[in-house]
């Protein structure tokens, strides 16, 4: 017999996700709040807008100049 109710049965350490972003309760940072992300992640994408918001900025730039 199965268990109908597990979010993921093929993963013996997780059984479900409150908030719905696809990450289990037990391995989600924020398992309430899909909004919210690990730490580390935020930090990571914050430095890769940084890096596209200063290459646009180049290209824009290096446009004018011709």
């Amino acid at each position: 017999m199965g268990d109908n109710s597990d979010a993921f049965p093929s993963d013996v350490s997780e059984t479900q996700d409150t908030d719905g972003d696809g990450v289990g309760d037990n391995s989600d940072a924020y398992p309430y709040d899909a909004a919210l992300w690990d730490e580390k992640v935020d930090r990571t994408m914050v430095i890769l807008g940084g890096i596209v918001v200063v290459l646009l900025v180049l290209v824009t730039y290096s446009e004018r100049r011709k």
